[in-house]
């Protein structure tokens, strides 16, 4: 099949569809199907896309954020001369997101729409006039036409029809590239990690809450936050670590790559508090790297309980403050053997060429019918 995905951006300090979406490209790629990779121009050139395609589009008009590009939309009204036979669009709220909706009617072909946590009610709440602009500018029917919606959880998925759409979903999670086991040597003081982007929904408040309440009963402990975010989110994680008087907090620029995966393999435990995700790709990286996490049901990681690989608590200030309680007074071999189970339960579930086949199904399905994959969910 000639396929067509469009995400907004793809550079490093993006977000997880970052790497969720080019990855999942390469995976749909890789069982023998042509993709084409369309998004904004901004630093996607540290992308591997292997054999995917990748046309870059530059921005033009206002607002930013909004990331017009009419050179972006010009060449998806060629899309039926192209030869793609469906779209599969990831994120919301930009225009890259808006195009796709009119093209595909247009081609007579499938349009898939992959929200990427952007439905989530925690998420809402964030740039509301933005979203309320993109909303009246076609991402209500974009929604409403899309012939399947995609969801990476089945909380995404509840989000869905409980927002009453009622087309097919295609539920399937994003898959993990697998490092190799090797672990740095143990090391006197222990960190517990946060790496992500520094925002509000992100709980950075309530990690530090309770991490003011643990910080003199653990000295062996530091926390470590890694991420980058605004100027005045940062300016604000530092006055709440001034007004706690915390002395063990360390804030660290954004890292990728293998500093990345040194930073993940040389923690103790990861900390994900946050309010609301659709699926949480770091959780699964620190798991791939054998670290063992903590993180809240805001993320749909409810496998943490049944693999036993960390702690999955309820998104307030105490449950986290407990939950981090119970894991810094474990012995660092518990710990360990938290973090190995994760990683075995990664290598087991999430392998991105098994995603890639059940990917290329629900397409074939969506395109030319037939048996429905069990991946698909339908009213």
């Amino acid at each position: 099949m000639k396929l067509c995905h469009i995400v907004s951006h793809i550079d490093e300090e993006a977000s997880g569809p970052s790497y969720s979406v080019p990855r999942l490209c390469k995976a749909v790629a890789g069982v023998g199907n042509a993709v084409t990779l369309a998004t904004l121009d901004r630093g996607a050139g540290r992308r591997d896309l292997g054999t995917v395609e990748h046309k870059a589009f530059v921005q033009s008009g206002f607002p930013v954020k909004l990331g017009r590009s009419a050179e972006m939309r010009d060449w998806l009204a060629g899309a039926r001369d192209e030869g793609f036979e469906l779209i599969h669009s990831h994120g919301l709220w930009m225009m890259p997101n808006i195009y796709p909706a009119a093209v595909a009617a247009r081609a007579k072909i499938p349009h898939v729409v992959a929200p990427r946590g952007t439905l989530d009610p925690a998420a809402l709440v964030y740039s509301r006039h933005l979203k309320l602009a993109a909303w009246y500018l076609g991402q209500r029917r974009v929604l409403q036409q899309a012939a399947a919606l995609h969801a990476t959880s089945e909380e995404e998925a509840g989000q869905f029809r409980a927002l009453g759409f009622r087309q097919p979903i295609i539920l399937l999670p994003n898959g993990i590239d697998m490092p190799s086991a090797n672990r740095p040597p143990r090391q006197a003081r222990r960190t517990l990690l946060y790496l992500g982007r520094l925002h509000a929904k992100k709980g950075l408040d309530m990690l530090l809450g309770a991490w003011a309440e643990l910080e003199a009963t653990y000295p062996d402990w530091d926390l470590r936050i890694v991420g980058r975010g605004t100027a005045e989110f940062e300016a604000s994680l530092v006055r709440d670590i001034e007004a706690l008087k915390l002395r063990r907090v360390r804030i660290d620029g954004p890292l990728y790559g293998e500093e990345k995966l040194r930073a993940l393999k040389a923690a103790d435990l990861f900390v994900l508090p946050t309010r609301g995700e659709n699926f949480g790709m770091v959780v699964a990286e620190a798991f791939a790297a054998g670290t063992p996490v903590l993180t809240t049901r805001g993320a749909p990681w409810s496998g943490i309980k049944t693999h036993r690989c960390g702690w999955w608590t309820d998104p307030v200030p105490e449950a986290i403050g407990a939950g981090l309680s119970d894991a810094l007074s474990l012995p660092s071999d518990t710990l360990e053997e938290m973090g190995l189970r994760g990683r075995a339960w990664m290598t087991r579930s999430y392998s991105w060429d098994n995603i890639g086949m059940r990917m290329a199904a629900a397409y074939l399905w969506l395109c030319h019918g037939g048996s429905q994959p069990q991946d698909v969910l339908r009213m």
